[in-house]
């Protein structure tokens, strides 16, 4: 997929145009999460989400060089399983270069099912960042990849349903230059009353070194609670990550975000 070369308004329009398309999608008259509940008959659900953030960390690095976010969401998804969306994320990555980019945009497919009291799920993730002026930066390693990913998520039948899962994502030909990556997670949870869900989640990164790069890999970690209020969810976590060698962007401090379904 080609680049894109956008300033930062027409990316900041671009995404706005994005939350406020699913938002008319879902209350013009196609049937989403609310229509659900009394035409259960459609195999069919439209969702999109709403996300504000102190700062927008991916896999324990940050995206924003401390400052906040935007984000969103528009989905679909079917009673067989399969779904398809794309997610949206404000970004200060190399600002002030040729390499700047200030939109995220993740499309992704997938298929989600149960076996063996598991529930799975598959798929493929694109990551594309508008703003590189490739024209003018030719030699600088591309930021748009691809990745597939897997999870397993098991839901225990006990007190506060207690809740684990364990992921993994490779991808052939990684962000910025770097050869393959893998990608391994995993998460606890539980559901206290009051909608109070306290969690903890790790990942180790493994990036093999690539042409104007070299690899490297990481641990980081969040501990943190999530609190439904409404049809809001508020979130607040602590995070730490380290041995990110020579990276300026290692983070370890406090994220708080307001997100909304709809």
């Amino acid at each position: 997929m080609s680049k894109f070369k956008n300033t930062y308004l027409i990316n900041i329009l671009m995404f706005t145009c994005l939350l406020l398309g699913s938002m008319s999608l879902l209350a013009g008259g196609h049937e989403g999460a609310a229509s659900h509940e009394h035409k259960t008959q459609s195999p069919h659900t439209l969702s999109a989400s709403v996300t504000l953030a102190t700062e927008y960390l991916y896999r324990g690095v940050s995206r924003t060089n401390g400052d906040p976010a935007i984000q969103g969401s528009f989905d679909y998804a079917h009673s067989s399983g399969f779904y398809a969306g794309v997610w949206a994320s404000s970004l200060e990555w190399n600002s002030g270069t040729n390499n700047a980019a200030s939109l995220e945009l993740d499309y992704y497919a997938g298929y989600t099912f149960d076996y063996y009291g598991l529930s799975y799920d598959i798929g493929y993730m694109y990551y594309m960042y508008t703003g590189q002026d490739v024209e003018s930066s030719f030699s600088a390693p591309e930021y748009d990849y691809s990745e597939v990913y897997a999870s397993a998520t098991k839901t225990f039948n006990m007190d506060y349903s207690p809740t684990a899962s364990l992921g993994v994502a490779w991808s052939p030909d990684y962000s910025v230059g770097y050869d393959d990556s893998i990608y391994i997670n995993g998460s606890l949870s539980i559901a206290l009353p009051m909608g109070i869900s306290p969690y903890f989640s790790a990942g180790w990164q493994d990036l093999a070194t690539g042409k104007g790069a070299t690899g490297l890999d990481y641990f980081h970690y969040a501990v943190g609670a999530s609190v439904d209020i409404g049809s809001m969810t508020l979130d607040l976590s602590w995070n730490d990550t380290g041995n990110i060698v020579g990276n300026s962007n290692d983070y370890d401090g406090v994220v708080f975000s307001i997100s909304s379904m709809f």
